[in-house]
């Protein structure tokens, strides 16, 4: 995967759309969050492009 990839506009959602659970949510796994870093640059179509993060996994640093 490469390190650095460019975001796709993200579509319009309206604030009131939230989802109603009249039951308790059940306890699930949870990791940390790895967003993306955003460069401040942008690729010829507009979107800004992004750093990902380093993967998780198994492997050497030079792997990735």
């Amino acid at each position: 995967m490469s390190r650095y990839f460019s975001r796709p506009a993200k579509p319009i959602r309206a604030d009131d759309d939230w989802w109603y659970a009249p039951t308790p949510l059940l306890p699930s796994l949870s990791v940390s969050d790895h967003e993306p870093t955003d460069t401040g640059l942008l690729d010829v179509r507009g979107d800004p492009i992004v750093r990902a993060p380093n993967p998780m996994g198994f492997g050497k640093d030079a792997e990735w």
